[in-house]
């Protein structure tokens, strides 16, 4: 219906417009001669079987550790403290050490502390005990003197008591005044004897008891003076095997670092290891469930987390009997302990360093493997494949279902020992 012009459709009007305009676009549509064609419909994933060796394994880490090792401990330096000696006798300063990572020899000194003080105390320990000895020998002689003077006013004493006994023998004869005389002279005499004998009796005790304490003191100089030779001895170290030389580390400042001549170590710090490099082996951790699975003599490949493309074969030595835990983990979480040893040393591994091992739980020489994804309806020994035939191109190419027996799989591929060969495409993930 056309409308006069300047006439405005109604609403009714511009409703029953709308069938027509969509009318209109379904027949521009159908001819319109760029119009873009149908989507194509995206073809399947697709992997081709390969032949060899399937094997399931289960990783573990930790790190490699030696079984010949040395580990090479600040010394406890022993010796009184209370002496007015060298200042710097008792500090731990590293005077020497080698390389890090160098290769040392049995009987090498490979580290040793700064000893210009304790050679200093062991000198001036050889002169104090220098000089109590000579003490101990003046007391000697000086004792033995005055032991002589008191006996020989013992032997003073007892004749003068022999004499004023012999002059009481001439009382008779002798005034009253004369004879009171020679009483009193005689009970001096005697007080004077018995005086001596009780002076005499506790003079070796008095004179002794100097000499022990003069003993003790010389004594105990002795024992100093073997600390600290004995120290000297241990602020030198020798490598006792043949191994390469591995720093520890120190808190400098706000870091850890390697410790290097110059630092001061305290007493019982670990300091260097000298690690024979052809006895090392991982040590790691396994959870408990999964270590029932490992055997000893299980072959593994241990790989090394700072050099990720590098790999050493090796077998399971020895899995642990009991399981531990850890306070960072829950308690009923445990693991049993692993230890990988190479087939032959590598003189790129390194002691203390982390790494990592695949343990071959089982494995299968298998026609064909492929991804476990382009299995269907798989079980333990039984499923379907969809197995490409043509070249591919164009309504050539079609899928066939074939079924195929199963065997040993892993967690990403699983091993097909009937109904597939080896370069045949498969689809996967399509079903």
């Amino acid at each position: 219906m056309l409308l006069p012009p300047g006439h405005r459709p109604s609403r009714s009007h511009r409703i029953g417009l709308i069938p027509l305009a969509a009318a209109l676009a379904v027949l521009a549509y159908a001819v319109w001669p760029d119009r873009p064609g149908p989507v194509e419909r995206p073809r399947a994933k697709t992997a081709a079987a390969r032949s060899g060796t399937i094997a399931r394994k289960i990783r573990i880490s930790g790190m490699m550790a030696a079984r010949r090792s040395a580990t090479f401990v600040a010394p406890r330096v022993r010796g009184s403290r209370g002496r007015s000696l060298a200042g710097g006798d008792f500090r731990l300063v590293l005077e020497s050490l080698v390389p890090p990572g160098s290769r040392v020899r049995t009987g090498q000194v490979v580290a040793a502390f700064d000893l210009q003080y304790m050679e200093t105390r062991l000198d001036e320990l050889r002169a104090d005990i220098r000089q109590r000895e000579l003490t101990n020998q003046r007391i000697d002689a000086s004792t033995a003197v005055r032991r002589a003077s008191l006996d020989q006013r013992i032997r003073n004493a007892r004749a003068t008591l022999e004499k004023a006994g012999l002059n009481l023998k001439t009382i008779p004869v002798r005034s009253a005044m004369q004879a009171e005389r020679y009483r009193i002279a005689h009970e001096e005499a005697q007080a004077n004897l018995d005086h001596l004998l009780v002076q005499r009796k506790w003079f070796d005790q008095a004179e002794m008891s100097q000499l022990r304490r003069e003993e003790l003191m010389l004594r105990d100089a002795v024992l100093d003076l073997e600390r600290a030779a004995e120290n000297l001895d241990r602020m030198v170290f020798r490598a006792p095997l043949d191994g390469a030389a591995i720093m520890g580390t120190i808190q400098r400042g706000h870091e850890q670092a390697e410790i290097q001549p110059g630092d001061e170590i305290r007493a019982g710090h670990a300091f260097l290891q000298v690690v024979d490099t052809s006895s090392l082996y991982l040590a790691g951790q396994v959870s408990q469930a999964d270590g029932q699975k490992i055997r000893p003599g299980a072959r593994a490949t241990i790989h090394l987390d700072a050099v990720p493309s590098f790999e050493m074969p090796g077998r399971v030595v020895t899995v642990g009997a009991l399981a531990t835990t850890t306070r960072y983990r829950p308690g009923w979480v445990s693991s049993l302990a692993v230890q990988v040893e190479p087939d032959a040393p590598d003189p790129r591994v390194f002691a203390n360093a982390s790494a990592s091992a695949d343990i071959v739980l089982d494995s299968e020489q298998a026609p064909a493997v492929v991804a476990r994804e382009c299995v269907a309806e798989a079980t333990e020994d039984s499923g379907y494949v969809l197995i490409r035939t043509g070249d591919g191109d164009g309504e050539e190419e079609s899928w066939v279902r074939r079924p195929v027996e199963l065997g040993l799989a892993s967690n990403n591929e699983v091993a097909v020992r009937t109904g597939l060969a080896a370069g045949d495409v498969v689809a996967c993930g399509a079903f």
